[in-house]
This record gives structure tokens, sequence and C-alpha cells, in this order.
């Protein structure tokens, strides 16, 4: 009787042990996910800026309701989010997506494209964050690339940095690249570049980079920016040496599939407290 009782305590004993471990994985678990989450538990002074090509955005997608309310939840995370391939005319469909974020303020690019086809930038911002000018290069720079880019400058906290987008050329990477690396020039300025840069693969030196060296690519070309079986970082986050000091992390939203985008949504997280 002793024996059978000893035994079932050991069992106990063990059963214990082993649920108490299966809680203790869990636990670290949820605090390495946390943290390996650079969205979530944000310091009060961080500002995360985004960029999404939404693949041919326009009335189609934005008639969709359930697929406007996805975009929506996304897009309202992030306190900075650029929007690539914007193809309507009638700028409905970005109307639609703006009058579902009602705290957030917008601007547009015009429409640009050497050929008949023409997209647009939107760049939506937050009530933390404010926009202090921006400047369209479409009908100045429209020869020297297919969707010239949109630059723009705000002020969060104490930070004020300078945001270029672009959606560049599949086939003439390297050369819009560099037109663009020559039109930025050396800031002094805290200066970030973000977008669809299509830079990898074989559109670009097969990831090798050649452009904005002396610059950090955030989003490096190990990392996966699109929904298609293969691997490629064609979204990209370059920050100049100016916005280091203020830099925190990277991170791509890829909880996405083929008939919301064929791209990921790319992001950087800044502190806004360093000037």
């Amino acid at each position: 009787m002793r024996r059978n009782v000893a035994v079932l305590l050991l069992v106990v004993f063990i059963l214990c042990i082993v649920l108490l471990g299966f809680f203790a994985v869990y636990l670290l678990y949820g605090l390495f996910s946390d943290s390996m989450n650079p969205l979530d538990g944000n310091d009060v002074d961080s500002v995360s800026v985004a960029s999404w090509n939404l693949q041919n955005f326009g009335l189609t997608k934005a008639e969709n309701e359930s697929l406007l309310e996805y975009y929506v939840g996304k897009i309202s995370a992030y306190d900075v989010c650029v929007i690539q391939e914007i193809s309507d005319p009638s700028s409905q469909a970005i109307v639609s997506l703006a009058e579902r974020l009602p705290t957030y303020r917008y601007v547009m690019s015009t429409p640009a494209g050497q050929g008949s086809s023409k997209e647009q930038y939107a760049l939506f911002y937050n009530r933390d964050v404010e926009l202090l000018e921006t400047y369209d290069w479409t009908t100045e720079k429209q020869e020297f690339f297919e969707r010239p880019p949109l630059e723009a400058t705000f002020q969060v906290g104490n930070w004020t940095f300078r945001l270029w987008t672009i959606h560049v050329k599949v086939d003439n990477v390297a050369e819009e690249l560099s037109n663009l690396e020559t039109l930025i020039g050396s800031p002094s300025q805290d200066t970030i570049v973000i977008g669809d840069l299509n830079a990898d693969g074989q559109n670009y030196y097969e990831g090798v980079l050649h452009h904005f060296l002396g610059w950090e690519w955030v989003i490096t070309s190990s990392m996966d920016t699109t929904v298609a079986p293969s691997s490629h970082a064609y979204d990209r986050i370059i920050i100049n040496e100016a916005a280091q000091n203020n830099f925190v992390a990277v991170g791509i939203m890829d909880e996405v599939v083929a008939s919301q985008s064929d791209h990921y949504l790319v992001y950087g997280m800044f502190k806004s407290s360093v000037q």
C-alpha cells in the first residue's frame, strides 16, 4: 500500500514539474515575443514611420468594405504611413480610405508616369505629428524618374526629420537610385528614404548595395518584403548618419495575402526625444 502511495506521489510531483516547466516557457515566450515587436510597449517618445505599396490601389479595392477596413486597421498602428501605387485619377479611393482614418491628415502627390499609366503617393500622419512642408518633384523631375519622389518634413516632439518616398521603376532601378542620390545629396538634417525601391534580386545587383553607401539600409537585403514565395527586399528604409541616433528598430508587417497587396508593410521606430 505504502509503495502505491509513494508511486502516486512521485507521479503527481513529476506532473507538477512538467506543468511548471510549460508555464515558465509560456511566460518567457510572452516576454520575448513582446520585445521582438517594436510596436508593442512603445515609449511615449517613440514615432513609427511606415510605407506600404498597396498594389494598384483604386476604386475596385476602395469599394471592397472588408478590404478597406483591413487597410485601416493596419495603417492606424503607425504615426506616419506612406501609401504607394495609388492608381485612381479621381482620388476617390484615397478619400474613402481617409474617411476611415479620422485622426489622420494626409497629403498626396500629383499623378506621375512617363506613359499612360499614372500613380500617386499619399502621406498619412496622425495628430502627434506636425507636417512642416512638402515638395512634389513630379513636374520638375519627371524626365529622371518614372514616378518622381515626394519630399516632406515632419516634426514630432523634439525631432524634425525629412522623408523622401519613391516607387522606383522596376527595370531602371540603378539609374533612378543614382538620380535620387544626386537629388538628395548629403543632407545634414535627419533624413529617411522609404518606399518600394525594387532594390533586390535581378532588378538590382542581387541585393548588393551600390547607392547611398554612407547611409544605413535598415531593411537589409536578407529580409523579405514581398508576398510572393520568393524572398526579396524590394521595399526599403534608408537613413542618413544624422538620423541614426534616433533610430530604434525596424519591422515588417507580413500579415498580408495576395488579394490585399503583393507587398508587406515596412516600418521603422525612432525616438522623438532626441534632436
